[in-house]
């Protein structure tokens, strides 16, 4: 389904009313900035709707957009009735892909947006991720990179999106993979310290470097507490062995080691 080529229907440019217009319920772009869609006002004003917008017919009267949501934004902002656009025959997956498609050629989304929207195209069609790469023009393997993003948690890629961050920089933070404080901490490091691509690839490098050491650390304290252990359990048994009525007890936490010998008085096995 997903690689046929989209045929515009018989009448190609056609005359719409923006009123008839709907929004996309597809775009992928989650935020406009509203000064970049004024400035677009403008220049359609001054030099006219350079490129068509490209609609389907809804199921019911009008129109639902598949393709030019910052212009027909512009063109609301400008008060314009009519607009020129090409109709088209297009399913839900088809629409979800151009809307992809444009603001990727465009470049009007973010990375993150970016790999939002491949993520549930590909989940909504189940197209493969070569099919999506031959689709939008890509290597499979900058779509195969752009998805491993999304395996940042929420809040990374919310704050990385709020610090601008390039894909490269998300990239360096999967290495800190299962750690979301670090990632946040590092986040906030690669801000303040406005460090391109290379510093911030050794800012990580120097955060698993101190994750190992700490990991290193703990487990000898580990082994240490559990020598520590077998040698008092040693000593409990050698004192039944003697008819000491002695009873020990371990209890472990996150945080610490317990132990508790108990001697009973007066009491002999």
């Amino acid at each position: 389904m997903m690689e046929r080529r989209l045929k515009p229907s018989a009448k190609v440019l056609s005359r719409v009313r923006v009123a008839e217009i709907r929004a996309n319920p597809y775009q992928p772009r989650a935020l406009f900035d509203e000064e970049s869609i004024r400035a677009l006002a403008r220049s359609i004003e001054e030099n006219g709707l350079l490129s068509p917008l490209l609609l389907r017919r809804s199921a019911g009267d009008g129109y639902t957009l598949i393709a030019g949501e910052r212009r027909l934004r512009a063109l609301r902002v400008l008060g314009r009735s009519w607009v020129d656009a090409i109709v088209m025959e297009a399913d839900e997956a088809d629409m979800r892909a151009l809307s992809l498609i444009e603001n990727i050629q465009r470049e009007q989304l973010t990375f993150l947006e970016e790999a939002q929207a491949m993520c549930e195209l590909l989940r909504e069609t189940g197209m493969t991720q070569d099919a999506l790469a031959r689709r939008l023009g890509r290597s499979p393997s900058s779509v195969a990179n752009l998805l491993r993003l999304l395996r940042l948690p929420e809040a990374v890629r919310r704050a990385g999106g709020e610090e601008k961050l390039t894909e490269r920089h998300a990239r360096a933070l999967l290495k800190l993979d299962g750690d979301e404080k670090a990632q946040l901490d590092a986040v906030r490091r690669i801000t303040r310290g406005q460090l391109n691509v290379r510093q911030t690839d050794a800012l990580i490098e120097s955060l698993l470097r101190e994750r190992r050491a700490a990991s290193r650390k703990v487990k000898g304290v580990v082994r240490d507490a559990r020598m520590f252990v077998n040698a008092i359990s040693g000593t409990v048994e050698k004192l039944r062995k003697v008819g000491v009525n002695a009873a020990l007890r371990v209890e472990e936490t996150s945080e610490s080691v317990e132990i508790l010998v108990t001697l009973r008085k007066g009491a002999r096995e």
